[in-house]
Parts: structure tokens; sequence; C-alpha cells
């Protein structure tokens, strides 16, 4: 005879509230410390056994409302396009240009510290122009970044404006609520349910008519 044990997924308050999940969706379950989701919930929880994994899928309503972030680490980044064209006139001259974009940078701690380059080339004319060259970090008790260094403006009356010193801009990624919610309009040959999805999460389940229908305060990742 061949005794299968069933195992039950045991999760902690902070287990969930990590990814973002609203922990008040679950229940304790008879094992101290335990919570399984709540018989209203609509929370599905799929295991895959050959991976040995859980797949969550998590309605937008059963996530918590204020962000998560992780803080800290390092890291070096380079991110560069470059181009090259070849040109030939109909008098059968021949003609090229080079073009390079370059940001240079680093994270450490809570600080990230930016610089940014052009490099045009045409025929004998060449130009390498530093874009900009900043620290940054986030004040999260101010919902504000600081900027310091060269920087390009972010006031709306004098939006692109380069200056060299300091600003301090909102963090719309710090707001609750606020600066990352976007609306969709979307076009239903008939009416039924869409579910909005961004990098496998769930974001909205919505009812939808036929025709146009506008679904708005669908916060994005």
């Amino acid at each position: 005879m061949m005794v299968r044990k069933i195992v039950h997924a045991c999760w902690s308050k902070s287990l969930l509230e990590t990814p973002g999940i609203d922990p008040h969706h679950f229940i304790t379950a008879p094992i101290a410390a335990c919570m399984v989701p709540g018989t209203d919930s609509d929370i599905i929880i799929e295991q895959q056994v050959d991976r040995s994994s859980l797949v969550l899928t998590v309605p937008l309503d059963e996530r918590l409302s204020h962000q998560q972030y992780a803080g800290g680490g390092k890291a070096l980044i380079v991110n560069y396009d470059g181009r090259s064209y070849q040109y030939q006139t109909h008098s059968g001259g021949h003609s090229s240009s080079q073009t390079l974009t370059s940001e240079l940078g680093a994270n450490f701690n809570h600080w990230i510290v930016r610089s940014g380059q052009s490099y045009a080339r045409s025929g004998s004319n060449s130009q390498l122009t530093r874009l900009y060259s900043y620290g940054q970090r986030s004040i999260p008790g101010w919902d504000s970044v600081i900027q310091l260094g060269e920087i390009t403006s972010s006031d709306p009356l004098f939006a692109g404006i380069n200056l060299v010193g300091a600003q301090i801009i909102p963090e719309q990624g710090l707001q609750q609520g606020g600066g990352n919610q976007v609306s969709l309009d979307i076009l239903m040959p008939q009416g039924g349910t869409v579910e909005i999805w961004q990098a496998g999460v769930l974001l909205k389940s919505s009812p939808v008519s036929e025709g146009m229908n506008r679904l708005t305060g669908i916060t994005a990742l």
C-alpha cells in the first residue's frame, strides 16, 4: 500500500507582505502561525511539483495598497547605443557617419550615480558631449528625490534646462496611489470579462460591454 502525504503551503504575515499580498485575505489555519487563503478569497495557488514551486494568482483588490520596496545593494551599469551609416550620392560620392550614446553609472547603498554622454562623427567632423552627471537618492519620508550635479530641470515652467546644482522633485513611485495609475481604452467585439496583466501579475479584472470600454485606476508596476 502506498500512502500519499498531502502538503499544504503555510504562509506567515511577513511572507505575504513581501510580494505585496494583503494578509487580511488569509485566515489562520489549525497549525499555529500558519495562514491559508480564506474561503472568500479569489487567490489561486497552483502547485508545480516538477519545479518544486508554487504559482500564486492574486487579484488586484487583494494586494496591499501601499508600495513594497527593497533598498541597498551595489551595482555597476553600462548602457550604450551605437550606429554607423554609409551613404552614396547620385554622383557616386561616398560618406559615412557614426553616433554613440552611453550611460555609465553605479548603485551603492541608497545612492545612484549616473553619467550620460553622446558622440557624433560625420566625415572629418566629430563632437563629444556630456549630457549629464549627477548623484541621486530617494527620501521616503518626503516622498521625494534629491539630485546633485549636472541635472536637467523637472520644473514644468523650465523643463529640459540643464543646470549645475541641486533639485528636489516628487518621487512618484513613493506616493501611495499616485503617479503609477494608468487607464486603458479597450474595444470589445462582444461583452465579457477582461484581465489586465503585467509581468505575470494580474492587475485588474473587470466586466466590459460590447464596443469601446475605458478601464481606469489600473496600478501599474
